[in-house]
């Protein structure tokens, strides 16, 4: 079932050249009668398709763990090299005694990234259902809506809300009925959570600590309508903020931007840097935190084809690059997750997001 529906989106993949993942073959290198604490081990994985050939092209994306559960309950996440010929080596630093078990899983074959990034680069590839409602009027006009303006649409029928600004384009169709300015809600299509999109403040006297917490503006995965002025673009926020020694910004974007375009992410993170920068300018002292993505859960097809852990890796690696040189912290959560003793999951357990916490607090009250 699944390979068909990726055949059908791809018609010139070979499903006798993908990787096997029960055909790997994983070998320890140099292998040693016994390791210290503080050595490093290498693993040697070696493609193999579905006839036994070995292959002779690389871009399968692995996972790989090390993990003891006596006398140390610990596990620790492999670095991997991809040698681009069906050879990967995973590098270990061993951090705690003890006997040691591996995890190798082979999340998505290099087939598999083929047909992702085909689905990644398309320009349109989720749509947005927005209301323009009229002063007045108890009637509403929903119309498509998106990022990247419709070619095909004459600008005349096109209502532009882009702020250059802050780096971010969004268009809907002209309604027939109503002005640009009626704006009101906006639903992506066949989308479902239940998470908070509004604003939050919380207040602690004893410590004489404010939280504020904002949502970003779309893209949002809401199942119900969400009125537009609940929300902020995080640049635009950035530069709404009073900094200070005493201020601390954590900024979190990936998992509504896996199933958009790559040049959303990009445009929106540039906007956010340049923010950034306006912040320093004003603040210099202000600390500003940036949280990488993490490893989830695929259930679902759309969770392969939108939501996969390749595209939140790719925006975490991509995020990083566009954000290199500016004065931030960058929590990566990414190995974290990928060696934590629960199953991938989106929205991590309770004790994994105890341990961000406390990265996180080391980064804002360092002893």
């Amino acid at each position: 079932m699944f390979s068909k529906r990726w055949l059908h989106q791809n018609g010139s993949i070979n499903f006798n050249r993908i990787t096997f993942i029960q055909s790997l073959i994983i070998t320890i290198v140099n292998p040693q009668p016994m390791y210290r604490v503080g050595d490093l081990l290498f693993i040697k994985i070696v493609a193999i398709d579905s006839e036994g050939r070995q292959k002779s092209y690389g871009g399968d994306f692995l996972r790989t763990k090390l993990y003891s559960k006596y006398p140390v309950q610990a596990s620790t996440s492999g670095i991997v090299t991809d040698y681009g010929n069906g050879t990967y080596i995973s590098r270990f630093l061993l951090s705690w005694p003890g006997h040691l078990s591996l995890s190798v899983k082979l999340i998505h074959s290099s087939e598999a990234v083929q047909v992702l990034k085909k689905i990644r680069e398309k320009f349109l590839r989720r749509l947005m259902k927005c209301s323009f409602l009229q002063k007045g009027s108890n009637v509403s006009e929903w119309v498509p809506c998106t990022f990247n303006i419709n070619k095909s649409l004459n600008l005349r029928d096109v209502c532009d809300f882009s702020k250059p600004l802050i780096n971010v384009t969004f268009h809907c169709q002209r309604p027939t009925s109503s002005p640009c300015d009626s704006l009101s809600m906006c639903i992506r299509d066949q989308q479902r959570t239940n998470k908070l999109f509004k604003p939050v403040f919380a207040r602690n006297n004893e410590s004489n600590t404010t939280l504020h917490y904002q949502f970003h503006h779309f893209p949002l995965n809401q199942a119900k309508p969400i009125s537009v002025n609940d929300l902020y673009y995080v640049a635009e926020r950035i530069d709404s903020i009073i900094g200070g020694p005493n201020v601390v910004i954590i900024l979190g974007l990936w998992g509504h931007y896996t199933a958009e375009p790559i040049e959303t992410f990009r445009s929106r993170v540039y906007g956010v840097r340049r923010a950034i920068e306006r912040m320093h300018r004003r603040y210099p002292d202000t600390k500003v935190i940036w949280r990488t993505s993490n490893v989830r859960d695929h259930v679902r097809f759309f969770h392969f084809v939108e939501n996969s852990d390749w595209y939140a890796h790719e925006l975490m690696l991509e995020g990083q690059k566009i954000l290199q040189g500016v004065n931030i912290s960058i929590i990566d959560v990414w190995d974290m997750s990928e060696s934590m003793w629960h199953e991938p999951i989106m929205h991590p357990p309770e004790d994994v997001v105890e341990n961000h916490i406390n990265m996180l607090l080391s980064y804002i009250c360092p002893l």
